[in-house]
């Protein structure tokens, strides 16, 4: 892939020459290997079947609805059920669908007392703020986006707050609650909602978390205030097993902030320590964490730890364009061409600027080492597409094809 001048555009921090390693598909750009990634929530494309539960409300079998619903909070409220077994039970019934909203208003319609219906409907509407919302940061995200949201986030509180009447532990409502809050809220609204789920489970889990992803510096928040909640977490005795991962979002925020001048080898051990930390935790290694330790030990000239986490990362399902982007330029240096070029495009199909740019270059260049013929239209439509995003290398280039 990529001989000579052709070369597959690097990550803005590379510095070292690449020539002889890669065509098109490395050759200058800006993406920053350790600034945050875009978007850690990415919307995918594939058509997912229906659980059995929405099965069930959109076939108007509202009896069987209520029976497994009203099942599980039973469940949970007698100590049968973890708060995450409850959260995954009723997340079982959301798709990410405008059209699914009918359904819930039969099902509340048709019990408006249940606990069930409230809550499941004023979860589907929090849910739905965050697509209109989309996934970017707050200053790269369209007026229009934010007035959709703060609509669904209008209907979805009066449902979540009619709910904690309804049954004796409302749990899930003021944890989906807080989430409103997160979205479009204060800070103080987000500290009543915390101290109000613990009360009604002193053990919880996600609301902890939920809390503590509300502390991170891009909510508002900073490191202080999150090293603050876990220290407080850890007075007052919450369980080992959500210590470690407080312990762990913590550690991932204060890897992500290092600042530019600091060391490869500061780098490196702490982006070991989230892994080690997500082990202790009974999580996998989060894949950003994996594709930063990969980096940077590779620039540390550590290749066989580098190749370790990247047959790591090679095993998930990952789904992170910054991470694949980050796997593109480790396999093109190492010259395992093919596989650099199916992640690199998976990064582009994604939407990152970067690896749009990059695609595009190498479509319109040609790439014999994975006989990848010429194809300047393609590539022109990558590029564009790039450019509509505002990268600056894709606009430059974009204005060379035109001459």
């Amino acid at each position: 892939m990529f001989n000579d001048e052709r070369r597959l555009a690097l990550p803005a921090n590379v510095t070292r020459s690449v020539a002889g390693v890669a065509c098109a598909m490395l050759a200058g750009s800006a993406l920053g290997l350790f600034s945050p990634p875009q978007a850690r929530a990415i919307v995918g494309t594939a058509v997912v079947a229906d659980s059995e539960q929405l099965t069930w409300l959109k076939a108007g079998d509202l009896k069987s609805m209520e029976r497994y619903f009203s099942g599980l909070q039973r469940s949970y409220e007698a100590g049968r059920l973890s708060d995450k077994q409850l959260y995954q039970g009723f997340r079982s019934l959301y798709r990410d669908d405008v059209t699914n909203a009918p359904y819930f208003d039969q099902w509340v319609k048709a019990y408006p007392k249940s606990y069930s219906a409230r809550l499941a409907r004023g979860a589907y509407l929090y849910r739905m703020g965050w697509v209109a919302r989309g996934y970017e940061f707050i200053n790269n995200t369209p007026p229009e986006r934010i007035a959709r949201m703060e609509d669904y986030l209008a209907k979805s509180r009066p449902d979540l707050a009619d709910s904690l009447k309804l049954t004796a532990k409302p749990y899930l409502s003021v944890l989906y609650l807080l989430n409103v809050e997160i979205l479009d809220g204060s800070a103080d609204a987000r500290r009543h909602w915390l101290d109000l789920g613990t009360s009604i489970d002193p053990s919880n889990s996600l609301l902890r978390m939920r809390y503590m992803f509300s502390l991170q510096p891009r909510w508002g928040g900073s490191l202080d205030k999150m090293a603050a909640f876990y220290n407080e977490c850890v007075r007052r005795n919450a369980p080992a097993a959500t210590l470690a991962e407080l312990r762990l979002s913590l550690a991932s925020e204060m890897a992500e902030a290092l600042p530019p001048k600091a060391s490869l080898a500061e780098r490196l051990g702490r982006w070991n320590e989230v892994i080690e930390l997500a082990q202790a935790a009974g999580e996998p290694p989060p894949p950003q964490a994996l594709a930063a330790y990969a980096r940077s030990a590779w620039d540390l000239n550590r290749r066989e730890d580098a190749d370790r986490s990247l047959a790591r990362l090679s095993q998930l399902d990952v789904n992170d364009a910054w991470t694949l982007s980050q796997m593109a330029w480790i396999y093109v240096h190492e010259q395992r061409m093919a596989e650099g070029w199916a992640v690199l495009t998976r990064a582009a199909t994604l939407n990152d600027a970067w690896s749009q740019f990059t695609v595009g270059k190498t479509l319109i260049q040609g790439c014999p080492e994975i006989k990848l013929t010429a194809d300047r239209a393609a590539g022109r439509l990558w590029i564009q597409r790039s450019a509509d995003q505002g990268f600056a290398e894709a606009i430059a280039y974009l204005a060379t094809l035109n001459q």
